[in-house]
């Protein structure tokens, strides 16, 4: 428990010292900005927390390399909805999924045994259709 206090305490130590230089440097964008580097910051900690604790079973090895390509969808979604509005962020949405299970397809980043590991603790039946099709395009072969 105290490690979960710990990995929200930095989101939120990150996001609210970087809420004001990033909103005031790019407006509302900048709130987005903020978010994602707190929620970056805040899964790197978990993992490595992960590590250190011996909670972490070596499920997606490889997300390292997918989170960085997400990183590069959010900030294009982010180019493309601050310059067309409306339907760019119509758009975005919808092509958002697709675009990512893309990147997971060309990462490869699950071994077949992870995909159940991830889907366990996911009980939405919705959700959980969703994301086994996410997670069932990354499947190494």
């Amino acid at each position: 428990m105290k490690w979960a206090v710990l990995c929200d305490f930095l989101w939120m130590a990150v996001y609210f010292g970087t809420f004001f230089l990033f909103v005031s440097a790019l407006g509302v964008e900048g709130m987005a900005v903020a978010q994602l580097l707190a929620s970056l910051v805040q899964m790197t900690a978990a993992i490595a927390l992960a590590r250190r604790e011996r909670f972490f079973g070596g499920v997606g090895a490889g997300l390292g390399r997918l989170a960085a390509v997400l990183v590069v969808i959010a900030v294009c979604g982010m180019v493309v909805t601050s310059r067309i509005h409306l339907y760019g962020s119509i758009v975005f949405l919808l092509a958002a999924p697709f675009a990512a299970r893309y990147a997971i397809a060309k990462l490869g980043v699950f071994t077949p045994g992870e995909k159940e590991s991830i889907l366990e603790p996911v009980t939405v039946k919705a959700g959980r259709r969703i994301a086994a099709w996410m997670l069932s395009a990354g499947e190494q072969r």
